[in-house]
């Protein structure tokens, strides 16, 4: 999985889990996965989904989908991540954008700069999460953005608002 990259993700999110346990945190665990979106050309979100004991009575809530910032990956959450899940009541994922992180890198085909049609560019990493969460099978989702994610998180809400429950943006752009 994406070679020292990979490596340094999981050393990270360990870091995490063991800070939460040693501070009388409830046993967390997580699970890494590259789901494909379908497409056509092989593309993925890398993903984090994590667990904790007891978390099945609230498996009919709806799943929490963390999206990061600027420059960011999955491992933003790394300490938050542990003590979320326990509270939350369902499922929890932590993912990388297209292009950022352990996901795939397409080629990016479209204009860069003041040149850049905002709608293309939404569309890119809109697109691709509106296809993980076909892919994943979740009806419907919260969404929580931080920075540009919290971006993404309100553009993904006005294309799909069937498929967003609540969104909580924090620092949003």
């Amino acid at each position: 999985m994406g070679g020292s990259l990979g490596k340094a993700e999981l050393a990270l999110l360990d870091h995490g889990v063991r800070w939460w346990s040693d501070q009388g945190g409830a046993p967390v665990s997580y699970t890494t996965l590259d789901v494909p979106l379908h497409d056509g050309d092989g593309s993925h979100i890398h993903t984090v989904e994590y667990f904790s004991k007891g978390g099945e009575k609230g498996a009919k809530r709806a799943p929490l989908v963390c999206l990061h910032g600027y420059g960011f990956g999955t491992g933003l959450y790394f300490s938050t991540m542990p003590s979320i899940v326990g509270r939350w009541g369902g499922r929890v994922f932590a993912l990388d954008s297209l292009g950022c992180g352990l996901s795939s890198r397409p080629r990016w085909r479209l204009a860069q700069g003041e040149s850049a049609d905002v709608a293309e560019v939404e569309e890119f990493f809109v697109g691709g999460l509106e296809r993980w969460r076909k892919s994943m099978k979740i009806d419907r989702m919260v969404l929580l953005g931080h920075s540009i994610g919290g971006y993404l998180a309100v553009a993904y809400a006005e294309r799909y608002p069937q498929h967003v429950d609540r969104l909580i943006l924090a620092s949003p752009v």
